[in-house]
């Protein structure tokens, strides 16, 4: 199953802007632009469980857990959504 989410940023008129998309196909992760931002998201750890959770460890868990650990009125990432289906949320 393919999963997307999306990474927003709040420019300097304090408005939310989305700076790309973080997908993960079933088999690799790849950001929709070369950023900078969205490549240290897929490879920096992030919390889940108690734990640091890597992209290469559990993608499908790391993917569904990122809009929990990126929720600030700065930088957010949206819940993950199948890519192949539409806005369906999972």
């Amino acid at each position: 199953m393919k999963l997307k989410v999306a990474v927003y940023a709040l420019n300097t008129e304090a408005v939310d802007e989305e700076r790309g998309e973080i997908v993960w196909d079933g088999e690799k992760m790849t950001a929709s632009n070369d950023s900078v931002l969205l490549k240290n998201i897929i490879e920096l750890p992030i919390g889940a469980g108690g734990k640091k959770l890597f992209a290469k460890d559990d993608p499908e868990l790391f993917m569904r857990s990122l809009h929990i650990y990126y929720t600030s009125p700065y930088l957010r990432v949206s819940k993950a959504r199948r890519a192949d289906r539409g806005a369906r949320l999972i």
